[in-house]
C-alpha cells in the first residue's frame, strides 16, 4: 500500500553533515542545520584533521522540533582518537556542548541511531555481541 505524500510529517529543520566547502564536494567535517521555511542554514566546522559521523537526532522529552541534542562521533585522523560530540540542535554553530573522549578508536563511517528508552544491561549486550560475531 502506498501512502499519499500528504500523509508524511513535514519538518522545518534538516540536520546533516557538510564539508568545509559548500560549492563542491569535500570531506564531511561539519554539521549543518537547514531551515526549510527560510531556506537558510547555519553550520559548524571541526578541526582540519577531524571528520564527523552522521548526526543522530535525540529529542528532549515532550519537546518541539529543534529542542534536541545532535550526537556525532568526531574522528581525529592525526591522533587516531574519537570524541562523542553533543550539540544543542538550536545552536549548532556554537560547537559541541560536550566532547566525551571514547576509550578506543572507531574507524570513520560508523552509523547509528537514537531510540528513546532502549537500553541493554551488560549481560544482554554481551549476548548480542556474541551472536553478531562471525
Amino acid at each position: 500500500m502506498y501512502l499519499p505524500i500528504t500523509h508524511f510529517l513535514q519538518h522545518r529543520y534538516i540536520f546533516m553533515n557538510c564539508g568545509r566547502e559548500l560549492n563542491r564536494a569535500s570531506p564531511l567535517q561539519g554539521l549543518l542545520k537547514y531551515d526549510t521555511s527560510s531556506k537558510k542554514y547555519i553550520r559548524w566546522i571541526g578541526e582540519v584533521d577531524e571528520f564527523l559521523s552522521e548526526p543522530i537526532f535525540a529529542p528532549r522529552e515532550g519537546s518541539k522540533e529543534d529542542d534536541a541534542y545532535i550526537l556525532s562521533i568526531a574522528t581525529k585522523t592525526n591522533s587516531l582518537t574519537n570524541d562523542l560530540c553533543i550539540f544543542d540542535a538550536r545552536n549548532i554553530e556554537q560547537g559541541p556542548l560536550q566532547r566525551i573522549p571514547l576509550p578506543s578508536y572507531l574507524s570513520y563511517g560508523l552509523h547509528g541511531t537514537f531510540i528513546p528508552h532502549l537500553t541493554f544491561d551488560t549481560e544482554e549486550a554481551k549476548r548480542k555481541f556474541k551472536v553478531l560475531k562471525y
